[in-house]
């Protein structure tokens, strides 16, 4: 729309966009430097509170040693053992060492597998992340689907079953819909594996068992932004102005919905994480989880801590990018 200012110059506005409410600030976009620095103290302070309570809680189960040499070991094996790991030593001065380690990457030999802990967990790594993300895509898309055929199939019979359906089944535990799953798709029907990773047809049960348990809630966060947006006052604006239907869906609701979704979907992605690693155990999935499983059950201490902290690592990392898209989608969140 061409308007005429105060000084009598023309200037072209554009009608499309969303108007900025007088009096309210203009806030800067872009990355705070002060803001990332403080994230950045919190979540190295995250980290350190992590490993701590894990080698901690590890030491309260015992001294793993026990644990390698059996029952039938002497007083005089475990103790040769014990002061060759350094488990005879006092508990503040292995935290100490541990903490040094910590900080270059070290954290000792596998008890189990008799090679570095970090490396032993790396190599779970690329299964654990081909899990997730199968997982967090196809639960996106369910939830997106449900959340939006919530609001623009309004006029649709049942346009709420299935975000209805998909809230109903996140009542259950993610291990019992595998198991469910399991038992219809691989045990009756035999049309997947039961587990394994057994090329790509292993990946769909539990893929699917970690989208049932994403899709959920953003259906219902991407329903209610979707909501939101549409009773937006621009949008007001441009369906009195005869925009299609279909461009008004598209650059004025669907667009301005995306903010919180995309902070959900972050989120979410990290917490699956947590979410694989028993659904990795239920499939018998190589990836971070089932190996944990085993270190825990053998007292693997170094593992444990190893993989406790890259999963600790991961986390932090994919929310403090969350954020920040969620910044440059919204930059009105940038303000802080």
């Amino acid at each position: 729309m061409t308007v005429v200012d105060e000084a009598g110059e023309t200037v072209v506005e554009d009608t499309d966009s969303p108007p900025r409410p007088t009096g309210e600030p203009r806030r800067r976009a872009g990355w705070n430097l002060r803001r990332l620095g403080l994230r950045l103290v919190g979540t190295v302070a995250a980290l350190w509170v992590l490993v701590t309570l894990t080698f901690l809680g590890l030491h309260v189960m015992g001294n793993p040693v026990l644990q390698m040499v059996g029952e039938t070991a002497t007083d005089e094996q475990i103790e040769t053992l014990s002061r060759a790991h350094g488990y005879d030593r006092p508990l503040l001065v292995q935290y100490t060492d541990f903490l040094t380690n910590v900080a270059s990457g070290n954290f000792g030999s596998s008890l189990r597998y008799g090679r570095p802990a970090l490396e032993v967990v790396v190599e779970r790594l690329p299964a654990t992340f081909l899990l997730a993300g199968a997982g967090m895509a196809g639960g996106v898309a369910l939830g997106a689907a449900a959340g939006w055929l919530a609001v623009f199939g309004r006029r649709e019979r049942g346009a709420g079953i299935p975000l209805a359906v998909l809230t109903g089944l996140q009542s259950f535990p993610a291990f019992f819909k595998g198991i469910v799953l399991m038992l219809i798709f691989a045990v009756l029907l035999g049309w997947l594996p039961t587990g394994g990773f057994t090329g790509w047809a292993g990946l769909v049960l539990p893929a699917t068992t970690l989208a049932l348990a994403t899709a959920p809630a953003v259906g219902r966060v991407w329903r209610a932004s979707l909501v939101g947006a549409e009773r937006a006052p621009h949008v007001r604006t441009a369906i009195a102005k005869g925009l299609s239907p279909r461009r008004i869906r598209r650059s004025h609701i669907e667009r301005n919905a995306l903010g919180p979704v995309t902070t959900l979907v972050g989120l979410q992605l990290a917490t699956l994480l947590g979410g694989a690693l028993i659904v990795e155990q239920v499939f018998g999935w190589p990836g971070i989880g089932q190996l944990l499983f085993h270190a825990i059950e053998s007292q693997d201490h170094p593992v444990v801590l190893a993989g406790t902290f890259v999963i600790g690592v991961v986390f932090v990392v994919v929310t403090l990018l969350t954020d920040e898209l969620g910044r440059v989608i919204d930059p009105r969140t940038g303000a802080q």
